[in-house]
Order: structure tokens, then C-alpha cells, then sequence
């Protein structure tokens, strides 16, 4: 027993000793400073510290600095409380999880993910009280004693600043950058109104945070604050354009700043520079260039092959193209880029590629790609004209067609007409049957009717748009499912 009068970390101390058969000095002396890593006070996390020395290791002295650190951190979040903490940044047994589920590198990993998942909810409810928060694509452009104007030029931005246009619970204006049928477009105007409100503004359009209009005065005195607004962006393109028209050289500051926007960098190569740019060359980030930016830059400014920017140039078949055919290289032997190459090739033309064609029978995934490359193509017509192409190789006799087929059929539209080999495993599927019945038979389609039956909202669907009357057989499996047979009561007048 350890003498009284001493404290809680020396009784620890003795404890370890005697459980751990350790009595030499050298032995206490290690304890002590194994000790040193314990944040606590009275040394809880002692014993857990002197298991891994025990298993092997060691740690330099900047890992035994992360171990304190993390021993800390673990320590504040369990007080901070283990519900609101560790059920955000993993799933573990209980609220209160235990120091021996983890080793040093489990633990640095769920310290790291715990704080990060913290800190995001934390400005997630920033952003909802209606705080100023700050993120990538989103750039202060004007600000006065009364007005904030955040300028947001990324979908990613727009969507955690201002959910899309969706503020608290109310509805939402619609948005999709990549969508032609959208009425906004980036970028749009986060106003900040100091002690008052939020406003939404997209071109003419300005909402508050409850999705209402505002008065014709205030619009137009919001409009006019966003007209004054200027960030990066915009500074980036009156600088290039101004430079282009007097064919002056921007200042050595002002080139360095250029750099963060690939797109007036190039331009600013091309018709200012007309030379190589070392500086943009070595110091712009890859992920933020175009290919066709980067074989421009290649082309017309830098005359010579840009090594550092080919895994970008080689993303895309024009920009590929563009780069081999100017320098006078071989197209690389790129799966990728080959294979979806031949895809689109394959497409528009009345040609057969039978390697390809049989690769693709036996590739799952690249029969997806293969599809979703017809599907995707502009025209119509285009897709038409496969229809028979495709059904040659991907409806051929087998003996047992895989469920991937049907829905790859129905992604380019083959289920125009009836696909007679592929009708006992679309019957297998309540949805498809349903479908199939719908679009394709446009009658009752007897084989799926037992699958539909199974499902009362696909039976209800089925009895109405297909048998347009009472399906009594299925009536019993309808009743089980609430809403589907008030939906069926409403269609036929049938008592609730």
C-alpha cells in the first residue's frame, strides 16, 4: 500500500508498479515520465500510455507532443459531454467511450474527426442564426457601416451559405448551374443588413430569409449596394481586360494576385505576356485550370509542351487532340481516355467495333458508361439510330440475361417496343413490371401481375393508369397500406 498523505499521482504511480511487477528505479523513473503525457491531473490516462510503451512504442518527441495534445483534447470533449461530442464524430458503444478502444493512431484520427465534425456543426448553425461565415467560392465584395455584400461564385458555396436559395424550412427557389432550363445563373449576392436581415439577390431577383419579396424601394436599394460590389474575381477580369486594351504589363503584385483565376491568367499569357510565365506555370493550381485553358497557355504563350499541366490536357478528347496534334505527339495509351473515345465514336456512327463491343458485354461498368454516353448525346435522333446497334449485343441470346441489362435498355430508351426475352425478368420487379405495363405493352402485362400485386402503391398505379378499373384481386393487399387504399378509394369511389 502506498503511504498516505500522497497524492493521486504517485498512488497511480505505485499502483502500475505493483500490478506490473516493477520495482527497480529505473522502472519508477520511467512511470514519471510517462506520466509527463498525461494531461490530467491525477493521471487517468497513465496506465493506457504505458500499455503501447509496452507493446513497442516509443515516439519521438514530436509524436509524444501529439499524444499530450490529443490526451487533452480527448479529455475536454468528454466534459464538453460524449453525446454531443463522439456520436457526431463516430459511432461507438455508449456515450462515454473508453481510452483502451484506441491506440495512439485511432486516437489522432478520431480527435481529428470529432473537431472537424464539431466545428462544421458549429458553422452550420452559425450560417442558420444569420452570421457572416466565410467558405471557398465566397468572397466578401462590399462592405459599409449598414451593408455586407458576400459574393458567391460556386454551387458548393451557394448550397452551404444559403441552401440554394432555401432559407430555414420555407420553399426554395430552384437552381442548377449545369441545367438550361434554370432562370439563375452565378453568381449570387449573400446582403448582410446590420441588426435587420439577409437578403438573396440573383440578377433582378432579391428574397429575404423567409423566401419573401421586398418592397420596390428596398429592392432597388439593395440592387444598387450590389452594384457596387467587386471581388476577386471581378477585380481579376477589369485588370485583364485593361491590360489587353493598352497592352501594358500589370505590376509584379497584381500578376502574383492573377494567378488564383487560371482563366484571366491565360488570357493575360496569351495577348499581354506573349511569352512563357514561370511564375503561373509553377505556382497555379491544376485543379482550378481548364484543359482547353491549359492548351491554350501551351500553344500561344509558353510555344512548348507544358509537362506539369498534361494530366489535366488529357481529360478531355478536344483538348487532347488540340495538344498531340500542335506538338506533333502520339496519343497516349490512356485507358480512360481511349476507351471513352471509342464509346462516343461508337455512338454516332454506323460502324461496328466489335473488340469494343465485346468488352462491353463482358464489363458490367463499362456498359454503364457505354449507355449513359448514348443517353447523354443531344439529339434524339442520334440515340435512335442505335437502338437496333445496341440491341444486336446487349439483347443477344444467352442463357441468363443479367438484371443490369433491363435497366441499361431502359436508359436509352429501348423499351420503346417489347423486349420478349427480357419479359420474365422484368415480371420479377413490382417497379419495372409497372413501368413496363405503362410504356411499353400500354395493356395489362399478365407476367409482371403477381410481383404489382405485392406492392399496394404500384397495384393502385397499375388499376389505374393501365386496368382503369377495380382490380379486385389485388384489393386485400391494398387494404394493408393506408394511403394507397385511400388513393384507390378516391380513384374508384370505393368505401374507405
Amino acid at each position: 500500500m502506498a503511504p498516505s498523505g500522497k497524492t493521486q499521482h504517485h498512488k497511480r504511480i505505485e499502483f502500475l508498479l505493483q500490478r506490473h511487477s516493477l520495482n527497480d528505479d529505473s522502472q519508477r523513473q520511467l512511470l514519471e515520465d510517462l506520466a509527463k503525457l498525461d494531461p490530467t491531473i491525477n493521471k487517468k490516462y497513465l496506465a493506457w500510455i504505458l500499455k503501447h510503451y509496452r507493446a513497442g512504442w516509443r515516439g519521438t518527441m514530436p509524436q509524444r507532443e501529439r499524444i499530450f495534445n490529443n490526451l487533452k483534447r480527448f479529455e475536454e470533449l468528454k466534459q464538453f459531454g460524449g453525446k454531443k461530442a463522439f456520436v457526431l464524430g463516430l459511432k461507438l458503444k455508449g456515450y462515454d467511450p473508453d481510452i483502451f478502444e484506441f491506440d495512439p493512431q485511432t486516437l489522432a484520427q478520431l480527435i481529428r474527426k470529432t473537431c472537424s465534425t464539431l466545428a462544421a456543426e458549429k458553422e452550420r448553425r452559425r450560417i442558420v442564426k444569420g452570421e457572416l461565415v466565410l467558405c471557398s467560392g465566397a468572397e466578401i465584395a462590399y462592405q459599409d457601416q449598414r451593408f455586407t455584400v458576400v459574393r458567391i461564385r460556386s454551387e458548393s458555396a451557394l448550397l452551404k451559405l444559403s441552401r440554394a436559395g432555401r432559407w430555414c424550412t420555407r420553399n426554395s427557389i430552384y437552381f442548377s448551374p449545369w441545367d438550361d432550363e434554370s432562370e439563375y445563373e452565378l453568381p449570387f449576392d449573400l446582403v448582410f443588413e446590420k441588426g435587420r436581415a439577409q437578403y438573396l439577390v440573383n440578377k433582378p431577383e432579391v428574397k429575404d430569409r423567409f423566401n419573401r419579396g421586398l418592397s420596390d424601394s428596398s429592392r432597388q436599394e439593395i440592387l444598387a449596394i450590389t452594384r457596387r460590389a467587386c471581388d476577386g474575381f471581378d477585380q481579376a477580369e477589369w485588370q485583364v481586360n485593361r491590360a489587353i486594351k493598352n497592352k501594358q504589363r500589370l505590376s509584379e503584385e497584381n500578376e502574383r494576385r492573377l494567378i488564383a483565376y487560371p482563366g484571366f491568367a491565360t488570357r493575360y499569357a496569351v495577348f499581354v505576356l506573349r511569352r512563357p510565365w514561370p511564375a503561373f506555370e509553377q505556382e497555379v493550381k491544376l485543379n482550378r485550370i481548364s484543359p482547353y485553358c491549359a492548351v491554350d497557355y501551351a500553344i500561344k504563350a509558353k510555344r512548348g509542351r507544358w509537362q506539369r499541366a498534361e494530366k489535366v490536357i488529357f481529360r478531355t478528347k478536344g483538348s487532347l487532340r488540340q495538344y498531340s496534334e500542335f506538338f506533333g505527339l502520339p496519343l497516349p495509351p490512356t485507358i480512360a481516355v481511349g476507351k471513352r473515345q471509342r464509346m462516343v465514336e461508337l455512338a454516332v456512327s454506323n460502324d461496328r467495333d466489335r473488340d469494343l463491343e465485346r468488352e462491353l458485354a463482358s464489363k458490367p461498368r463499362l456498359q454503364s458508361d457505354y449507355l449513359r454516353t448514348v443517353a447523354g448525346m443531344a439529339s434524339n435522333r442520334v440515340t435512335d439510330a442505335q437502338r437496333i446497334k445496341v440491341r444486336s449485343f446487349f439483347v443477344a441470346p444467352r442463357n441468363q440475361e443479367p438484371w443490369e441489362f433491363v435497366q441499361a435498355l431502359r436508359l436509352i430508351g429501348l423499351l420503346s417496343s417489347r423486349v420478349y426475352c427480357l419479359e420474365p425478368l422484368i415480371s420479377k420487379d413490382p417497379t419495372w413490371s409497372l413501368e413496363y405495363a405503362i410504356k411499353v405493352t400500354r395493356r395489362r402485362f399478365k407476367a409482371g401481375e403477381v410481383s404489382i400485386t405485392a406492392c399496394p402503391n404500384a397495384a393502385v398505379t397499375y388499376a389505374v393508369h393501365v386496368i382503369k378499373d377495380r382490380w379486385f384481386v389485388a384489393e386485400p393487399g391494398i387494404r394493408q397500406d393506408s394511403s394507397a387504399w385511400a388513393a384507390y378509394s378516391r380513384a374508384f369511389r370505393v368505401p374507405f
